[in-house]
């Protein structure tokens, strides 16, 4: 964000402030009246001025959570990815309906927050970014943040960070392919007899031998690496593994990790631009 020369939180008794001071001076052009006498979904409510020759946005986070904050000591799962899309969508929809430009929304995970189950956006007047890269990078915060236990929360977000790194990309649309064959999924799980023990409602935990061979009594032989089971069908079993191999392979090396292991993940879109249209 070279638009941004700084950031500083402020707690007076029940209030906290974010501050936020950009390079431009302050400009009180149609954006700032919009801003202040509307409540435009999603967005913060802000405040302006010019101080030393910088511009000064001031937005009250009052008993919000950053992204930052709340996933410093959990993971990301599907729910939480999917909430914040779905919110952003929302809140782009908006601001095209105010004539408001929505490349002006900061998605970086301490300008990003949450009340209860609901998620809100910093707007910046004047912010030079572009709102597809800024999503591309949000989209590998999520990669490094998620729960490799939780199996949905990889499949969300491989699919949307691989529709970040097209060109040109709509992630509306990706969402709703997403919803589509999770709809899909959810009628697949409910004709299928669930094993005994499940995870997550979906998955169970078996172990897996070079030469795999039909269970007795659905017992498996305890040799080689783990697999997760979707179900009781074989060959389910063998599409998901081959499908879900490269995620396991990310799933041992990223949590606690460098970043550097990333490129496991995307052998199959290597070279690609990473400039694309939300």
């Amino acid at each position: 964000m070279d638009h941004v020369l700084r950031m500083e939180m402020e707690t007076k008794l029940s209030k906290v402030w974010l501050h936020i001071y950009t390079q431009e001076e302050y400009k009180e052009d149609y954006q700032m009246p919009m801003l202040r006498r509307n409540r435009i979904s999603g967005i913060l409510m802000i405040e302006g001025c010019e101080e030393e020759g910088m511009g000064h946005y001031t937005y009250d986070v009052s008993g919000l959570a950053s992204m930052e904050t709340l996933y410093e000591k959990k993971r990301i799962k599907r729910r939480d990815i999917e909430g914040v899309v779905r919110a952003l969508l929302r809140t782009v929809e908006a601001l095209r309906q105010y004539m408001l430009n929505p490349d002006c929304v900061l998605l970086n995970p301490e300008c990003i927050f949450r009340k209860e189950k609901k998620w809100y956006f910093c707007y910046l007047p004047g912010y030079q970014g572009a709102l597809s890269v800024s999503f591309h990078e949000l989209s590998e915060y999520f990669v490094k943040m998620l729960d490799y236990e939780d199996i949905e929360g990889i499949i969300l977000a491989y699919e949307i960070h691989k529709a970040t790194l097209q060109e040109h990309y709509d992630l509306s649309g990706v969402m709703k392919e997403y919803e589509m064959h999770e709809k899909v999924r959810k009628r697949e799980r409910k004709v299928s007899k669930a094993p005994e023990e499940t995870y997550g409602n979906i998955f169970s935990l078996t172990e897996e031998t070079e030469d795999y061979e039909e269970p007795e009594k659905s017992k498996y032989q305890a040799h080689g690496q783990k697999k997760y089971q979707i179900g009781s069908s074989i060959d389910t079993i063998r599409e998901e593994s081959r499908r879900y191999s490269s995620w396991r392979k990310v799933g041992r090396h990223l949590p606690g990790r460098d970043w550097g292991e990333w490129e496991d993940l995307i052998l199959e879109t290597d070279g690609q631009e990473e400039k694309s249209t939300l």
